[in-house]
């Protein structure tokens, strides 16, 4: 018998094999095609939705195999490109398939199966029932005959209801059974049209008129109808195939819901469904693009140029000289050739500003990805991008998840402010770098990648230097605006001097009064949320801490709780000291909640804002912020790095930082990078139209060559002090470092295991292998950390290196006598 076979991708987080496989039954031949989904059976129990990897004819001889429940697409959902990709970035990043699937596709297209509990018919005899199983028993009606297992926990008030269902499943009250079904639903929306009756203009009338006379309210309705259809028809002509959606309908005041329902009813008017986009489409004019000024024309015609020679070219253009204008001509041209552009931005609240520049040229053509989009948003233009019928988007705006979207015809990458931390992935794996990714994507598609930053990245600045990018430089702002006045603080100095006023400087303080006396705006950075870092008792040093963290807890005091950042632990402040009993407990440094108040003191007529994960808790809140701040209806915004990032702010003229010393002295080789671009960004972000904008910067170690660099505005100075001293030290981009961090609840078992890895790596590595040493943060969420940090040569790090660190990996965890041991691998770690 002809036998076919599909091995799949499982989208579990498991370190399990990359492929399983499962029988193709006959009735599904036809059907099952690589990239789709199909419904198989995992493990004992679970049931989930997996995607063709490939189809193959030979039937695995070492276990038995199950067999394909359902195929869920017609059509492919993961493309060929997409699933080679895929492959890369578990090769690359040492990850499994399953975990890059479960990144890769939105939520609603991965399924799997959940417990749902129905009652049987037998009678309640609550003489053999405790109050908890009658409770849950209660909760099944004429209206509730299912119910899922995770929901028991809101009729029981316990957390755990295993053993209540065994019980009455037991004494059969209860059955259960395994469930999937599609999350994704199209959206389904009532329309409205004329019948064919009275589409034309005599009966129209005739109807009119006997409705003003039997029914005003019904005329007033149809009537109202009438002229919403002929605005919305080209030519004003009325046709029984034009509709409204009843939705649009009920929200004019002359509409009424009863009287239209009434005249439906009568045939006069025609109800049917369609299915509709849940993306708001853009109902603003459509612009033409703004000429280029000469000194952007050039760079457009050198990257252009560049691109002839080379595949990724890097944009080294200075904070506010036009480089988005660029990016839109580079835009323009690729999908006039019929290609697709993919744009990605570090951070969702920039993509919405310029997602809106965006559809100003593009309109309709624009879309923008990202997990602050509702997850049937996502899957919708998930399958938009995979449908065949469709013509998809043309320019896709997206954070780092948008470059696993299902592009057909891929013809630039843009990766904007290159440079920042936030394109690589941390927790959980895959733990890949969206810039390096997207450059390998490119190369699949045989499309070209720009790269833009006005600070870029060691890396990419090093490629570029050495030939392996090209490299493009702007170094004039748009319409000759000067380069801002950059001004150092010495805070030790204005501290003996009596010139601190809290924790600003006067001149900082004088600074932002003239600037809103002026009508101009104002911008605080300070890389800390929260109101203070720790809270102290004067009298004995006592410090609250996490319960499950290594870490003292942050006060935020608009909700008088002190707040673990790292696993979500919160206790209310307390009033006295829980060591001593004093009541001398103070705050102790600050963050962008205190900086917020303290302005309000010094100007309490100022409009002031802040931005920070604590306030843009949605997206409507984060672009209400940015609006607000954009049309002049804030003077001063304080945030952390969210304010850093690309904004383009026409009346911002001065930014102050603080905080500067925390990012010099942080205990990582990139430290000094960090710092330099954080403080060129949040600087460039001032005095972006004609007049000069200025830069105040708090620091206790002014003479430090980074605020040398920073003062001069020498980038190619920076990066040439920096290199030299990465080389002689062998860090990237000399050396590929890869951090293993291994995690257990007990750290007498986790000393071992990090010491039997570290002994068997060093076998390998030699002197490339530094650790185990416990990080800043020894323990998170109740288990203690150890890392190994290893060093590669560039040369040496491929296939067999990374499966000497796997099959090292895999004989500890063979070799341990307790489970509970997590191991992650970080490439390229930031």
């Amino acid at each position: 018998m002809y036998r076919r076979f599909a091995e799949v991708i499982v989208p579990v987080t498991l370190q399990l094999p990359m492929l399983f496989t499962y029988e193709i039954p006959g009735i599904f031949l036809s059907k099952c095609v690589v990239g789709a989904r199909v419904v198989v059976s995992f493990g004992k129990s679970k049931i989930y939705s997996a995607v063709v990897r490939r189809i193959t004819d030979v039937c695995p001889q070492d276990c038995e195999v199950k067999e394909i429940i359902e195929v869920l697409d017609t059509v492919p959902v993961v493309n060929a490109i997409q699933l080679q990709f895929w492959d890369w970035i578990a090769s690359y990043y040492m990850c499994s398939l399953g975990e890059v699937c479960r990144a890769a596709l939105p939520a609603s297209l991965k399924l799997e199966s959940s417990t749902v509990l129905y009652r049987t018919t037998k009678p309640i005899d609550l003489a053999e029932l405790k109050p908890k199983e009658a409770l849950l028993l209660a909760s099944f009606n004429d209206k509730v005959k299912e119910l899922e297992l995770s929901q028991a926990s809101k009729y029981t008030g316990l957390k755990n209801n295993i053993a209540i269902i065994k019980n009455l499943i037991g004494m059969g009250y209860l059955v259960a059974d395994k469930v999937i079904e599609e999350k994704y639903k199209p959206k389904i929306a009532k329309f409205v049209s004329l019948a064919e009756s009275i589409a034309t203009e005599d009966e129209l009338h005739k109807t009119l008129d006997v409705l003003a006379q039997k029914s005003p309210k019904q005329f007033e309705t149809l009537m109202t109808f009438v002229k919403m259809l002929q605005a919305t028809a080209t030519d004003g002509a009325l046709t029984s195939k034009t509709a409204i959606e009843r939705k649009t309908l009920l929200q004019n005041p002359h509409i009424s819901p009863s009287a239209l329902t009434a005249i439906i009813s009568k045939s006069l008017l025609n109800e049917t469904q369609r299915e509709v986009s849940r993306i708001a489409a853009y109902d603003g004019e459509i612009q033409l693009s703004h000429d280029l000024t000469d000194a952007q024309a050039t760079a457009y015609k050198d990257i252009k140029l560049q691109f002839e020679h080379k595949n990724t070219v890097l944009l080294r253009g200075v904070t506010g000289s036009g480089k988005t204008e660029i990016y839109i001509k580079l835009i323009e041209e690729c999908i006039n050739q019929g290609k697709q552009v993919l744009y990605l931005l570090p951070e969702i609240i920039l993509s919405s500003q310029i997602i809106r520049r965006l559809q100003k040229v593009f309109g309709d053509d624009a879309a923008i990805y990202h997990s602050k989009i509702s997850d049937p948003e996502r899957a919708e233009m998930w399958h938009r991008l995979c449908s065949p019928e469709s013509n998809g988007y043309k320019l896709i705006v997206g954070v780092r998840s948008a470059i696993f979207l299902p592009l057909s015809n891929l013809g630039l990458i843009i990766i904007d402010e290159e440079h920042d931390a936030s394109f690589k992935q941390q927790d959980p794996a895959p733990r890949y770098h969206a810039r390096d990714c997207a450059i390998m994507l490119a190369s699949m598609h045989q499309a070209k990648t720009l790269l833009g930053s006005a600070t870029p990245s060691i890396e990419s600045y090093y490629n570029a230097m050495n030939g392996k990018f090209g490299l493009v430089e702007l170094l004039q702002r748009y319409s000759n605006a000067g380069v801002p006045e950059i001004n150092v603080i010495d805070t030790l100095e204005a501290a003996r001097s009596s010139n601190m006023k809290s924790i600003f400087s006067s001149f900082l303080i004088g600074e932002i009064d003239r600037t809103i006396k002026q009508g101009q705006q104002a911008m605080i950075f300070r890389n800390r949320r929260g109101f203070s870092p720790y809270v102290e008792c004067q009298s004995c040093g006592w410090v609250p801490s996490c319960e499950n963290c290594d870490v003292s807890l942050t006060y935020h005091k608009r909700d008088n709780r002190l707040v673990c950042h790292h696993c979500g632990f919160v206790m209310d402040m307390p009033h006295n000291c829980k060591a001593c009993g004093g009541s001398t407990l103070t705050t102790k440094g600050y963050g962008t909640e205190k900086i917020e108040d303290e302005i309000k003191i010094f100007f309490p007529d100022a409009r002031i804002a802040r931005l920070d994960a604590d306030v843009t808790t949605s997206r409507q809140r984060y672009e209400q912020i940015i609006y607000e701040f954009e049309n002049g209806h804030t003077d001063i915004i304080a945030g952390t790095q969210m304010i850093s990032k690309g904004f383009d702010f026409k009346n911002l003229h001065l930014a102050g930082v603080l905080g500067t010393d925390t990012m010099l002295n942080f205990p990582d080789f990139r430290a000094e990078e960090r710092a330099y671009q954080m403080l060129m960004q949040v600087g460039g972000r001032a005095g972006r139209s004609t007049k000069r904008g200025k830069v105040v910067i708090q620091t206790a170690q002014p003479r430090t060559p980074v605020i040398e660099d920073v003062l001069n505005g020498d980038y190619r100075h920076f990066y040439n002090r920096v290199v030299a001293e990465r080389s002689m030290y062998a860090y990237p981009p000399f050396t590929r470092l890869i951090r293993i961090q291994l995690k257990h609840k007990e750290s007498h078992f986790l000393d071992d295991c990090a010491a039997t890895l570290a002994s068997s790596l060093r076998k390998m590595f030699g002197d490339g292998v530094l650790g185990p040493e416990y990080p800043l943060l020894p323990r998170i969420q109740n288990l203690y950390i150890k890392e190994i940090l290893l060093k590669i040569s560039r040369n040496h790090y491929g296939i067999q290196a990374k499966n000497s660190i796997l099959a090292a990996i895999g004989n500890l965890r063979a070799g341990v006598s307790k489970g509970g041991l997590i191991v992650n691998i970080n490439v390229d770690p930031q």
